[in-house]
């Protein structure tokens, strides 16, 4: 095709298909070369990105957060959401969840020989009578680490906090430490809005689902702190066995998979014959 003939202009060739315009040709090439050169650079990239993301990661022993890289740069299928169907019966499911522990209690045989101290006797030397009164900064700390997106049964959404926190800091301290105090959580902060989570089975059946709820902010911040001086009550007198992976601030369930993996192939190697006895335990009505 000569260069008269060709009709390529304002950077569309429209040369026929097979016959290109050597300056049309020259043009793929140059895009072809970019191109390549540009995937190359972004994959040099994305890998140095998730090498660094894992050194941090594995500095900080933050097992959740590597597994949640290792999945992102395999590109594995993340959790399927089961979503509740729309014609859920709101109120019967709200009364379930409300009266299912109520009924499992009063479904179980006392038997007056029975005693918790018999299977978790109290530390000898040390005893949890108070709960430490926390500072203002520490209230303020908190309040500003809970992600901008996190959902909150208030008025007011995370980000508005954030902003006016510094103002209303001070009572807001005064009423985590006065409800750890005296044992009583305010009824305000009671109040959550529940989502239903279908585990599996019947959709129609409330017994199914798993609730999820979402609680005011004041009554997260009493939650957080309750629950950070009791797990360092109980790390710290080493009331929780070695074997208790799950839930536990540097630990994991990897753990106890090489635990068990281990104790499989020491078996092995003693020429005994390991067995396994799992048991599941699920709420039941």
């Amino acid at each position: 095709m000569n260069k008269s003939n060709c009709k390529c202009a304002n950077g569309q060739c429209k040369c026929r298909k097979g016959i290109l315009h050597k300056k049309c040709i020259n043009s793929w090439e140059n895009f072809r070369v970019q191109k390549n050169y540009v995937t190359k650079l972004s994959g040099e990239n994305r890998r140095t990105n998730i090498v660094q993301d894992l050194t941090v990661k594995s500095a900080r022993n933050d097992l959740k957060g590597i597994w949640k890289t290792i999945k992102h740069a395999s590109s594995l299928p993340g959790k399927s959401t089961k979503t509740s169907p729309s014609n859920l019966n709101v109120n019967g499911v709200n009364l379930h969840f409300a009266t299912v522990g109520t009924i499992i209690q009063e479904s179980i045989q006392e038997n007056d020989s029975d005693n918790f101290l018999d299977y978790m006797p109290p530390p000898t030397e040390c005893k949890l009578s108070v709960f430490e009164e926390v500072t203002v900064e520490q209230v303020k700390e908190y309040v500003l680490s809970i992600p901008s997106d996190k959902s909150i049964n208030d008025i007011m959404p995370i980000k508005v906090y954030k902003y006016i926190i510094p103002e209303i800091i001070e009572p807001v301290a005064h009423i985590v430490n006065l409800s750890m105090k005296s044992g009583i959580m305010p009824m305000a902060c009671k109040i959550a809005t529940i989502t239903p989570i279908l585990k599996n089975g019947d959709p129609n059946d409330p017994n199914n689902y798993r609730p999820i709820s979402i609680l005011p902010l004041l009554g997260k911040c009493i939650e957080y702190f309750v629950n950070q001086q009791l797990t360092e009550y109980v790390e710290t007198n080493k009331l929780l066995t070695n074997h208790q992976y799950g839930f536990r601030k540097d630990h994991s369930t990897t753990f106890l998979m090489l635990n068990l993996f281990d104790k499989i192939f020491m078996s092995k190697e003693s020429i005994k014959k390991p067995a396994i006895a799992f048991l599941d335990i699920k709420k039941s009505l």
